[in-house]
């Protein structure tokens, strides 16, 4: 993906961000050279006016630099500890949906605008950005306001969100049951997963943990479930982190083996893989093989992604 293009003289900056990049990077184009440099991973940059000096943002430092032609390194940090703002929400909000409105206007492939009165749109959802509350509630009424157009493709979103913290809850990768005579908590199903894939992983079927279908969780980190109202309770906060489990084959402490187990925080990307290999196996099995299955989740990276690593074997 290349993005950010700008220039100044004969050189165009931009940056990339590919599949196997873990951040992006800056590059450099010398239209005299034909030539094209890597200027390492930077979080972002804007060129002077004057065309001779660029702001670079680089593993949240912030830097003035001499327009560059090697690789960046930020030697004089800029320091903003002491710079405050003071921002109108709601009148930041308003210019927002108006220069919305007139990106639409100015911008729009159909110069009829599907025979849509695009001012009197306007006039429609004016006062409800006028009236919003949050940031999330002014996207949800921008892209209102485009759907009125019926175009394809036009999306809006991002935006100074406010992020509250979240504790991250330890997900096993199971689905549970509890026993309504000891409350012990007997392992139904383990989620199968993709271990070598981060997103994918399923702590139960990990390497050394000796956990199966049907057994029996009595204890985590040293406390019996039995006491607990919810065993999740006991996984706050340890996604990723290393806990013990008491497991047994009956609903019992006496016997109980030890077991190490990592959480994840997620397990969303293991219930779209069973799934997937649920329904690989049911069409498989009812056309004998003949006809393939495959599920493609998207339309961007993560799905066209999954496409090729499904489709061989098919």
């Amino acid at each position: 993906v290349y993005y950010n293009i700008t220039h100044a003289g004969n050189k165009i900056y931009y940056m990339r961000n590919g599949s196997r990049d873990e951040r992006s990077q800056l590059q450099m184009y010398d239209l005299k050279e034909q030539k094209e440099t890597a200027l390492g991973q930077v979080n972002g940059y804007i060129i002077a006016a004057n065309g001779k000096k660029m702001l670079v943002t680089q593993n949240g430092n912030r830097g003035m630099i001499d327009l560059p032609t090697a690789p960046v390194t930020i030697s004089d940090r800029i320091d903003l500890s002491g710079m405050r703002m003071e921002l109108d929400r709601r009148a930041e909000w308003v210019q927002i949906f108006e220069e919305s409105w007139r990106q639409m206007r100015d911008y729009h492939y159909a110069p009829n605008m599907h025979g849509v009165d695009w001012e009197a749109v306007r006039e429609t959802y004016r006062p409800l950005a006028e009236s919003v509350r949050h940031r999330h509630d002014l996207t949800y009424v921008i892209g209102e306001m485009i759907g009125e157009l019926n175009t394809g493709h036009a999306y809006v979103g991002g935006g100074d969100v406010p992020t509250p913290d979240r504790v991250q809850m330890g997900m096993l990768g199971a689905q549970l049951s509890r026993d309504e005579s000891t409350r012990n908590y007997r392992i139904d199903r383990i989620l199968q997963g993709q271990n070598w894939v981060t997103s994918r992983r399923s702590p139960l079927t990990e390497v050394g943990v000796d956990v199966s279908e049907g057994d029996y969780i009595v204890a985590v980190n040293d406390r019996p479930v039995s006491d607990m109202r919810n065993i999740y309770q006991s996984l706050i906060g340890l996604a990723d982190k290393t806990v013990k489990l008491h497991v047994n084959s009956r609903p019992t402490m006496n016997g109980a083996r030890e077991v190490l187990v990592k959480p994840i925080a997620d397990e969303a990307q293991l219930y779209y893989y069973n799934w997937v290999q649920d329904n690989i196996r049911k069409v498989t099995e009812a056309t004998d093989g003949r006809v393939g299955y495959i599920h493609i989740p998207d339309m961007g990276p993560a799905g066209l992604n999954e496409f090729p690593g499904t489709l061989p074997p098919r």
